[in-house]
């Protein structure tokens, strides 16, 4: 139940999230939960974890990205 109700909320990009779905995954492979929904479960796990380091590393180049020229960031 906890998993369906993760799958249908908008997703979160923290890291205490992501672990969070980590420990709802391996109760229901514990529990012998529903496969479907068990492989659904990991790939919105992958989609968040990439859409994190996605924002991370966007958020490290932002300001460089505002530059014109590489001559500016070296100053």
């Amino acid at each position: 139940m906890t998993l369906t109700r993760i799958l249908f909320n908008s997703p979160k990009f923290t890291v205490g999230y992501i672990k969070y779905i980590n420990e709802v995954l391996d109760s229901v492979l514990a529990e012998g939960g529903n496969k479907h929904l068990l492989a659904e479960g990991e790939a919105y796990r992958n989609k968040i974890s990439s859409q994190r380091q996605i924002l991370v590393k966007h958020e490290l180049v932002e300001e460089l990205c505002k530059l014109s020229s590489i001559t500016e960031a070296v100053s």
